[in-house]
């Protein structure tokens, strides 16, 4: 039985970084809904840039963020791990002061752009969505879940206790709570629907995708997946929306359906 579908975004359902089809995503959605199928998405993404990317469609999904520090629906966490306190105020200790780098702590809804930093200057802020710069953590009222880091100690600078490396790339690195997983994320969701990991159809392409692969009940990677996770499962898609309305046609996706 198939009885959740969840996908991450960036290289699945948004084939190198073209726009979400809009035409058919809808479709996709209302075949699921017409078989009680829920869907998720499994990203290192904000949740404010999912908002940007899925439109009205938001009101729709479950949205497992961050590489797996929350789990949001219809705007309200049902599942979170934020940074530890400890590990803001050290993050914010390291880098007070610091004009070659800016460090953005991120809530749900607000970034807190920490100082009068080069992205503020060069009034780049909305590249990270709603801004506030701050230059006390007293003037922090969210928990944060995540935090970037852009400028030359992007590639280098070491995540303080309680905190792991989410994504890193020249120029830009960002961490999160150290327990947090797409995996755990999706669990605690499947949970919600009496579901277990067996009952997830999952679609992948990043080696933070693995533990889902591994251990989800069915996996599909694309073919621009990494290397490492490619090789995991033996189902390949180019066109991950296209399968999944296929697989509605053909009732592999349906509770109803216990083979």
């Amino acid at each position: 039985m198939i009885g959740m579908v969840v996908s991450d975004v960036d290289g699945t359902l948004i084939y190198k970084g073209s726009h979400l089809n809009t035409t058919r995503f809808p479709v996709m959605l209302s075949k699921l809904s017409e078989r009680s199928v829920p869907f998720a998405v499994a990203t290192g993404r904000h949740y404010r840039e999912l908002k940007k990317l899925f439109g009205k469609s938001i009101r729709d999904l479950w949205c497992c963020c961050c590489d797996g520090a929350y789990v949001i629906s219809n705007d309200s966490p049902v599942y979170s791990l934020p940074l530890p306190t400890g590990c803001v105020k050290a993050f914010f200790e390291s880098f007070a002061g610091d004009g070659k780098n800016t460090v953005v702590f991120h809530s749900i809804d607000v970034s807190y752009i920490l100082g009068n930093s080069y992205l503020v200057k060069a009034k780049e802020t909305s590249r990270v969505g709603n801004v506030k710069q701050i230059f006390s953590l007293s003037e922090i009222s969210d928990d944060i879940f995540f935090v970037s880091l852009y400028g030359p100690c992007a590639d280098s600078y070491e995540a303080p206790q309680g905190a792991r490396f989410s994504y890193k790339a020249r120029g830009v690195c960002e961490f999160v709570n150290r327990n947090a997983s797409k995996y755990g994320a999706v669990k605690h969701l499947a949970g919600l629907y009496g579901l277990s990991d067996k009952d997830i159809l999952f679609f992948g392409d990043g080696e933070n995708d693995r533990e889902l692969i591994e251990k989800c009940g069915t996996s599909y990677t694309t073919y621009c997946a990494d290397k490492k996770v490619f090789v995991l499962t033996e189902n390949h898609t180019r066109d991950c929306i296209g399968t999944i309305i296929r697989l509605c046609d053909e009732k592999t996706i349906d509770k109803t359906n216990t083979k």
